[in-house]
């Protein structure tokens, strides 16, 4: 689901967790060892920051 190809690119997520949208350019991928979760990671520019959302929690994925 998480593909390098997204990296730099504005892209929307929306989550598993709460339903929620999330848009923003994705600026960082976590492999399972580098990660919290100990999962796949993908990370974006949202609300100031950078939020990182695991694989297990992305409901779809897609450039915006």
């Amino acid at each position: 689901m998480i593909r390098k190809e997204y990296m730099g690119k504005e892209i929307k997520i929306i989550s598993k967790t709460n339903g929620i949208e999330y848009a923003g350019k994705a600026v960082e991928i976590q492999s399972p060892e580098e990660s919290e979760s100990g999962e796949l990671e993908i990370g974006i520019n949202y609300a100031g920051g950078i939020t990182m959302f695991p694989e297990s929690d992305i409901k779809s994925i897609a450039l915006a």
